[in-house]
């Protein structure tokens, strides 16, 4: 029985071994173990053992997890933070610059309207004059036609050479008055009057169109300047939003919030307008030759270069001169030889624009004088060569002007031609008195003719031209070769090295074109205003005399201010929860300059960043600024913790602004 007892309780315990083996390891089963109750005794050690490291590795792992994990939050907010940092920089410099750029362009504005309007009021004078000049210089230019004709039926005498000039000549100015008629028709006879753009008031009672733009830009440089804070604000709010990758909760803004305001600019009277238009000076208490040139020498280099002049005499013998007086210059003796600037005058809108008109159609040349060659043939780039137009549009312009500003000209009036053409009734006339004879015309033909080692040589055409000689001018009978033309010779002689002799023929022949006994008339004015309305006309906008900013000048400083909360984007409690300052914020400063003329008449302002300076007046100044609503983009407490933080941060500044 022991036996068999013992085998049961072998049998037994071989029943419950495997039993409790196997709960244990299910228990045990997996990754860890789950201990519900305390294990059986039966259970082996080695179990035991297992169970235990197992729950230890996952402890650690746990914590080690939660470390790492904050280590890449942390290292992933660093970089976020720098990142934005360097960003919130960026936008403070891009404030910057936008601020004071927009108060470069508000200069540069004001200064191009002050420039446009000058040039329009020059405008005004040339083109009024431009209808009678085409009118005037077609009557001229039928009168040579006439004495061409009538010169080539009444023949040119021994010198047949003579008549290829004069043909070249005809075709020329019959094209000429051909041109001429249809300007004519269009500007005098097709009912369109230029006055609607020039005269003050024109015609129909309305402003002229020019008036009414120089009026327009005076009122667009008013605008300019009275929104000049809006727009600094303004840029420096969009620049600092752009260049934070648009973060809704960021701004930026310019110090001073006024910036523009208070700058000490001011509207002249109407009459500060003469110097730019006649001299290309500012007006007189604002032009200086040093640091306030001035725009039409600095930029437009407008200038007339005054010479000390070096001559030498030609090596040529005059044998013989001319003796008429026809109003052809002679040919100088002298040479150039050197020319030394010592100075320079300049000149204004004015001049520019009539001079442009005075070379339409002619080209370069002489702005005086009453001789005026022209090419042998017609030149379609310069179809009224030669003419009287330069001399029209000169003097008709000068009349008109002189209504505006007067004293820039003699009297406002002008001879109406009426050509006497046929030469007895012109010598007639002269010698009875009635009516006066303002000028005689002649058109002039230039032969030149080289004699080498006593071999004659051929008459060559060198140019031809009109001369306007004042009062009855009849040359000598004796110089006369046939009916209405006469010939006049000059002779040069020189010699080589060789000892070959050459002598220069210069021959000038004259042909009677007729006497303008024409009555004078008023140049009409297109500066018709009142003087109660010539007081309320616009005058150009400049800084204030003796208060202008000079270089260097606060009023042109700008900080630029770049602002957006400091948010970390992973466990943001934990990260940013006890920073003191809520924000991050940079600042940069910005200068304003112009390096040619410091005026607001020269439009090369620029904007510029510079080193920060005085940080701690940048932060008081916030403490003056306009209401809330004057800016509405502006959050009335984001200035209040930026000001705190520069405030704060100000003792350290120069510490700060070294990195």
């Amino acid at each position: 029985m022991m036996g068999g007892e013992e085998a049961k309780e072998v049998q037994g315990l071989s029943v419950k071994r495997p039993l409790q083996r196997s709960r244990a390891r299910q228990e045990c089963g997996g990754d860890f173990c789950l201990f519900t109750q305390p294990l059986s005794p039966l259970v082996p050690q080695p179990l035991r053992r297992h169970c235990r490291n197992r729950g230890a590795i996952m402890v650690v792992t746990l914590l080690a997890l939660v470390l790492l994990a904050s280590t890449v939050f942390y290292v992933f907010n660093v970089g976020q933070h720098l990142t934005q940092r360097i960003e919130t920089q960026n936008a403070a410099d891009a404030t910057a610059v936008a601020s004071a750029g927009a108060i470069a362009r508000g200069f540069n504005t004001v200064a191009m309207n002050n420039v446009e309007a000058a040039r329009l009021l020059a405008l005004v004078n040339v083109l009024d004059a431009v209808p009678q000049a085409v009118a005037y210089t077609h009557e001229d230019q039928q009168a040579v036609l006439k004495a061409l004709d009538r010169q080539l039926v009444a023949g040119v005498g021994p010198d047949a050479y003579v008549h290829e000039g004069l043909v070249l000549a005809r075709d020329t100015v019959s094209r000429q008055v051909d041109m001429l008629a249809e300007v004519d028709v269009a500007l005098n006879g097709s009912g369109y009057d230029v006055a609607a753009m020039t005269h003050f008031a024109a015609p129909d009672g309305s402003r002229g169109k020019l008036w009414e733009a120089i009026v327009g830009l005076g009122e667009l440089s008013e605008a300019t300047l009275s929104q000049l804070a809006v727009g600094v604000q303004s840029h420096a709010h969009t620049a600092a939003r752009v260049n934070q990758m648009g973060d809704s909760a960021s701004g930026g803004f310019a110090l001073p919030l006024l910036a523009g305001d208070a700058m000490a600019v001011e509207q002249n009277d109407f009459e500060a307008f003469r110097g730019p238009v006649v001299d290309g000076l500012l007006p007189l208490e604002q032009d200086d030759k040093i640091t306030n040139r001035g725009p039409f020498d600095v930029l437009f280099g407008w200038r007339i270069p005054v010479f000390d002049t070096t001559l030498r005499d030609r090596p040529v013998t005059l044998t013989q001169g001319f003796s008429l007086d026809t109003g052809v210059p002679t040919p100088p003796l002298t040479e150039t030889e050197s020319r030394t600037v010592t100075g320079y005058a300049t000149w204004g809108t004015y001049r520019y624009i009539r001079g442009a008109a005075m070379r339409l159609g002619v080209g370069e040349g002489p702005s005086t004088g009453q001789y005026y060659p022209g090419a042998l043939t017609f030149d379609p780039e310069r179809p009224l060569v030669p003419s009287l137009w330069r001399r029209r549009i000169q003097f008709i312009s000068d009349r008109k002007i002189n209504a505006l500003f007067p004293g820039t000209a003699p009297a406002n009036v002008v001879r109406d031609p009426e050509w006497v053409t046929d030469f007895d009734t012109a010598a007639a006339i002269a010698q009875a008195g009635t009516p006066s004879v303002a000028y005689t015309l002649y058109v002039n033909f230039i032969y030149e003719r080289r004699d080498v080692g006593g071999v004659q040589g051929t008459p060559e055409l060198e140019g031809w031209g009109l001369s306007r000689l004042p009062g009855y001018r009849s040359l000598p009978p004796s110089a006369r070769q046939v009916p209405y033309l006469w010939k006049d010779e000059r002779i040069e002689t020189s010699e080589d090295d060789q000892g070959v002799q050459t002598q220069a023929h210069q021959f000038l022949y004259a042909v009677f074109v007729g006497i303008n006994v024409g009555q004078e008339v008023a140049v009409r004015n297109p500066n018709n205003f009142i003087g109660s309305e010539r007081a309320a006309l616009p005058g150009p906008v400049n800084f204030v005399k003796d208060e202008a900013p000079q270089r260097g000048d606060a009023a042109l400083q700008v900080l630029g201010v770049a602002h957006r909360p400091k948010r970390a984007a992973l466990w943001a409690r934990a990260f940013d929860g006890t920073r003191p300052d809520a924000d991050s914020v940079a600042v940069a400063q910005a200068h304003v300059f112009n390096n040619h003329s410091w005026d607001l008449w020269t439009q090369m302002w620029h904007a510029q960043l510079q080193p920060v300076e005085d940080l701690d007046d940048w932060a008081r100044s916030l403490d003056d600024r306009p209401p809330s609503g004057s800016f509405p983009w502006l959050i009335e407490g984001d200035l209040n913790r930026v000001g705190d933080y520069l405030k704060a941060v100000a003792p350290w500044a120069p510490e700060l602004l070294e990195h």
